[in-house]
C-alpha cells in the first residue's frame, strides 16, 4: 500500500517512510509520505481557504464525501484489515473491526448532517451550521 502527501503539498519532495511486518521486519508492508511542518502548514492553509466553499455546501453534498469515504474503505476493507495486522500486529477479528467502525463513523456522521439540514439540533452547537476548522488528527 502506498501512501501520498496531502494534495496541497504536492510541490514538496517528502521523504518516504518504509511500515514493516511486525513479524517479518524484511517484508515492507506500506509505504507513506513523511512529512514535516512545512507540508503540514501547507495542509491546514489548504484547509482553511476551502472552509468558506466548505460552509456553503448543501449538506447532501458534504454527506456524499462522507459516504463516498465509507464505501472507498467498504471496498478495501480486506486490504486495509489486513495493514493493521501486519503494520501493528494486531489480530484479525480486531483489525476487521477497526475498519467496520470507521465505516460506521462516516455513515453515522453523513446520516447526521442530512438529518440537521432538516431541522434537527446538534448537540454540540444546536444547529446545524459549521462553526470552525476542526483541527484534530484521528488516530487511524
Amino acid at each position: 500500500m502506498r501512501s501520498l502527501a496531502w494534495p496541497a503539498a504536492r510541490s514538496c519532495a517528502p521523504t518516504e517512510r518504509s511500515s514493516r511486518s511486525t513479524s517479518r521486519s524484511a517484508r515492507v508492508v506500506a509505504v507513506s509520505a513523511c512529512c514535516g511542518p512545512s507540508e503540514a502548514d501547507q495542509a491546514v492553509a489548504a484547509a482553511e481557504s476551502a472552509f468558506e466553499a466548505w460552509s456553503r455546501a448543501g449538506a447532501a453534498d458534504r454527506a456524499g464525501v462522507l459516504f463516498r469515504a465509507a464505501d472507498w474503505l467498504r471496498r478495501r476493507r480486506f486490504e486495509v484489515a489486513s495493514l493493521e495486522v501486519f503494520e501493528a500486529g494486531k489480530c484479525w477479528d480486531d483489525a476487521d473491526a477497526d475498519v467496520a467502525e470507521a465505516i460506521d463513523f462516516l455513515e453515522y456522521n453523513g446520516r447526521q448532517g442530512l438529518r440537521l439540514a432538516q431541522g434537527g439540533e446538534s448537540l454540540a452547537t444546536g444547529r446545524g451550521q459549521p462553526v470552525d476548522l476542526p483541527r484534530r488528527v484521528w488516530q487511524w
